[in-house]
């Protein structure tokens, strides 16, 4: 008898989880098929933010090596410098 009562209980629990999983379900349905384009248009988004990523580190990159040949040409213009004047000569 009480095992017979357990099964009715664990029938009765699965379901109304059941019947509230459905209902969850309905409920989001329509945000899930809202937020689909959404979903598409984020994707589209973030090639583009790749695309445009790469096209402005780019130049961002040249100028880091002009920068950093401007620098290195002055130092050797100072050693030059520094080598041909300020030391004695023998």
């Amino acid at each position: 008898m009480q095992k017979g009562r357990t099964l009715e209980e664990m029938s009765s629990l699965v379901h109304q989880l059941t019947l509230k999983i459905g209902d969850r379900k309905a409920r989001l349905a329509p945000i899930i098929k809202e937020l689909r384009p959404l979903r598409q248009q984020n994707q589209e988004l973030q090639v583009n933010i790749k695309n445009s990523q790469k096209n402005y580190s780019q130049p961002g990159l040249k100028t880091s090596v002009m920068i950093n040949f401007t620098r290195r040409s002055k130092e050797k213009n100072i050693l030059a410098y520094n080598l041909n004047y300020k030391e004695p000569k023998r």
